[in-house]
């Protein structure tokens, strides 16, 4: 049973995954220890452990914007927080390319479409 909140002063392992952390925390009240993500995760593929939210969330700002890992990490760094390694962005990057391909073949089919009514139309 929690009796309040898990401070941080309880904090005794931290695994760091990317920009995300799974921290394990020792409950001062039941002195149970317990394992809380710093972000929500989702799977991805159907092995491996889940992706964390935040770090696809990154990758896919870093495209949007036409920057890559190396400027995400100048900019983690002025911030002074830890940045993914090359190994996740590339698999986050992996991971967000296929829904931006799956996104753009929708919309230009959509828009092949809506051409195709228009060319119709005015005959």
């Amino acid at each position: 049973m929690l009796l309040g909140p898990l401070p941080f002063t309880e904090i005794y392992n931290e695994t760091k995954s990317g920009l995300a952390s799974t921290l394990t925390v020792n409950c001062p009240f039941c002195g149970k220890s317990n394992t809380v993500l710093t972000s929500k995760t989702h799977r991805y593929g159907s092995r491996g452990p889940n992706a964390f939210d935040v770090n696809s969330r990154a990758v896919l700002a870093t495209l949007n914007a036409g920057i890559g890992h190396t400027h995400l990490s100048t900019i983690t760094a002025a911030l002074d927080i830890p940045s993914m390694n090359h190994v996740t962005y590339k698999a986050r990057e992996r991971e967000v390319g296929k829904a931006i391909e799956e996104v753009a073949a929708k919309s230009c089919l959509k828009a092949r479409l809506a051409e195709k009514e228009n060319a119709l139309q005015g005959t």
